[in-house]
């Protein structure tokens, strides 16, 4: 039996044709690889220097006394929904950049309507947007305020009595 068959041809091993070796880092894939690898290593100690750096708002250090809180504002929530007290808010832009808030009070008449409110504005994201303002009663079951440097997009706002005995929920889009 001959050494290989006659269909194949032998396999020789073919000089390489002018072309003389260079060096690893004359090629450019070598750099691609590793400039991949650096961008990598340069996106994760960014990460980490954000990381550190920041402070994530939305945590509470000492959450179980925010859950007993949760438990005495939902109370006054149910007050307000017992006495019957809905609240109208809506939110306009002046031309000057700040904002009006109108509240517009409606409940029987063994609720009267009190000389002001308090209006806590929270931001859903960003903690230190948060705002306290209080509503004065421009006209019988109206409130109004201003405030200034309000972001646009929905605000979760409440608004309570000055006793601190009812409060009333709502989310609000207030316009750019």
């Amino acid at each position: 039996m001959p050494a290989h068959s006659p269909s194949l041809p032998p396999i020789a091993a073919r000089p390489l044709q002018g072309r003389a070796p260079v060096a690893w880092w004359q090629n450019r894939w070598p750099w691609i690889i590793l400039g991949m690898l650096g961008s990598t290593i340069l996106a994760c100690m960014i990460t980490i220097v954000i990381a550190v750096k920041t402070q994530d708002s939305l945590v509470a250090d000492d959450y179980t006394r925010h859950g007993k809180g949760i438990n005495q504002r939902l109370e006054k929530d149910q007050e307000a929904q017992r006495r019957g007290i809905t609240l109208l808010p809506t939110a306009t832009r002046q031309p000057d950049g700040a904002v009006v808030f109108v509240l517009v009070y409606s409940a029987p008449e063994s609720s009267p309507a009190p000389e002001f409110l308090r209006l806590h504005l929270a931001h859903p994201t960003i903690g230190a947007q948060d705002r306290s303002l209080a509503l004065v009663q421009t006209a019988p079951g109206r409130y109004q305020a201003q405030a200034t440097e309000i972001m646009a997009g929905y605000w979760h706002l409440s608004a309570e009595d000055p006793a601190g005995q009812w409060r009333v929920r709502s989310r609000l889009p207030i316009d750019p």
